[in-house]
């Protein structure tokens, strides 16, 4: 309905003839336009304190990548983990939430997909493969907790876990 009244505004912004001079928008169209930005969703604002949970988490995994002795591989993908995880909030600025949560699944993804890569190489470190997939983990949550607030859905992980282990995640 709104958008019927708006037809002839089209040819406000694409005039069929350059040399002809543009009318202004009248104010029925205004108001139109008016009524429809309310209809249009806004995403949630990231707030301080979320950021503030995903700069804490990333320098967290940051000082565990400096204090733990790990194979150059791991090291590798928890150094990645932190670029994509500061590039999710610069995505996040450019893009708001939907950025955010693009960012989310992407880092998602390449992590997984680098972990998995590194597990191949040396199998007498297991235990300090599994501090850092602990690390992986815990830091995937906090950005997924902040990007399922933002968007309000179930956080992904949650959800992956319930329905490929049969329960929520440890």
């Amino acid at each position: 309905m709104i958008l019927s009244g708006l037809v002839s505004l089209q040819q406000v912004i694409y005039p069929i003839q350059l040399p002809i001079a543009a009318r202004a928008p009248t104010d029925a169209e205004k108001a139109l336009l008016e009524v429809a930005a309310t209809i249009i969703p806004q995403d949630a604002a990231l707030q301080k304190e979320d950021i503030e949970e995903i700069r804490e988490s990333i320098a967290s995994l940051r000082s565990f990548v400096e204090d733990a002795e790990i194979v150059q591989a791991l090291r590798a993908v928890l150094l990645e983990l932190i670029r994509l995880s500061e590039d999710a909030i610069s995505r996040f600025n450019i893009y708001g939430a939907r950025g955010l949560r693009r960012a989310f699944k992407a880092m998602l993804a390449d992590t997984i997909e680098a972990y998995g890569l590194a597990l191949g190489e040396g199998e007498d470190d297991k235990p300090k493969k599994a501090d850092v997939w602990q690390a992986i983990r815990q830091h995937l949550r906090v950005i997924d907790v902040v990007a399922s607030r933002l968007l309000q859905y179930k956080p992904l992980l949650e959800t992956v876990s319930q329905l490929m282990l049969g329960g929520p995640l440890p």
